[in-house]
């Protein structure tokens, strides 16, 4: 167990954040360094200094894109750092609320605009190339609510967008031109109002995420488009990653009159196509409204291939980072009932 969340990991480092600091670890988390303070001011250090403070005020730290420079995202700013330099500085404010996700090819870097937005106003994919000093919009959309992601697929070389909410604002979209041109490549119901995308050789996975409706997981071949409805889960689904071939998903604790659940899910599949429930969070007795709804978190990044690394949010655990190696998942989904109740370790 970890204290912070992690935002980051591939086969050579980890990215930890605590509180308005980045950590690295370079040996597979056994040793952090202190990679950078966020010079967020006074009051947004301040903000984002305890568990409590974070989920209330919505701040900390809550991306991170490592390369040269690296980019930071916390609480209503980007950072930058680059490699000859050992500070971050602020170059950009975010509209609205924190992105969901952030995407890059090695040269574009990009999130997509998420804020309520209930008079239905333009909305912006941002993106800024060398330096990452000018962010400027790729993109706009005057026929959704907001963007829930931006996800780079390494399969094709591609960027993929999805929104909501309602029916004819909800799609999954692609660009293999860098936001030259997008096309639209499913939505107009619940089903399709997605917001993590993970993606095979074959397919595409995403889960639904509706409070009105019931929620699943499902995969959409690439070459034909057709979707797959592959299981039922307790709610909205707005997190996911993979690790190696294993592929993981989790539910969000929202109010909701269809989705009546106290627990957040982390669902598996080994093979991308049975799923099975590893863990289930339950929420806390602090407020949805005002201290977030229970979730469940994992780190951006292509994994290191061998660890299945998750942090749970507004639930038992909050805001500490376990891990799982993929022999373990194996072993527990193999040895036992799925849908057991496992708390975090």
């Amino acid at each position: 167990m970890i204290r912070g969340r992690l935002l980051y990991a591939d086969t050579q480092q980890l990215w930890l954040a605590q509180g308005s600091v980045i950590m690295i670890s370079r040996d597979g988390g056994n040793s952090w360094q202190d990679y950078g303070t966020i010079p967020a001011g006074v009051i947004g250090k301040l903000k984002a200094s305890t568990r409590l403070g974070r989920r209330l005020t919505r701040a900390g730290i809550h991306h991170v894109v490592p390369g040269n420079p690296t980019i930071a995202c916390m609480n209503d700013g980007l950072y930058r750092r680059a490699e000859d330099s050992r500070h971050f500085s602020r170059v950009s404010s975010l509209t609205g609320s924190r992105p969901l996700a952030f995407a890059t090819d090695g040269n574009l870097v990009c999130y997509g605009e998420y804020r309520g937005n209930a008079e239905r106003g333009a909305v912006h994919v941002w993106g800024a190339t060398t330096g990452c000093e000018s962010w400027e919009p790729v993109h706009t959309f005057t026929d959704v609510r907001h963007i829930h992601g931006v996800f780079f697929d390494p399969y094709t070389e591609s960027f993929w967008v999805t929104t909501g909410d309602d029916d004819e604002e909800s799609g999954i979209f692609q660009t293999f031109d860098r936001f030259g041109t997008l096309n639209k490549v499913a939505g107009g119901n619940q089903q399709l109002r997605a917001v993590q995308l993970l993606f095979t050789e074959q397919y595409v996975y995403y889960g639904s995420d509706t409070p009105i409706d019931k929620n699943y997981i499902y995969r959409m071949e690439r070459i034909s488009g057709r979707i797959e409805c592959l299981q039922a889960v307790g709610s909205s689904v707005f997190y996911g990653c993979k690790v190696g071939d294993a592929l993981f998903f989790s539910t969000a604790v929202e109010p909701s009159d269809i989705n009546r659940t106290d627990a957040a899910e982390l669902w598996c599949s080994l093979d991308g196509e049975n799923w099975s429930l590893l863990r289930t969070f339950e929420k806390d007795r602090l407020s949805l409204r005002y201290f977030q709804y229970g979730q469940v978190l994992f780190p951006a990044g292509p994994g290191d291939d061998a660890h299945l690394y998750y942090t749970p949010f507004a639930t038992e655990g909050d805001q500490k980072t376990f891990s799982l190696t993929l022999t373990e998942v194996a072993q527990e989904l193999s040895g036992s009932d799925p849908r057991r109740t496992l708390g975090a370790r």
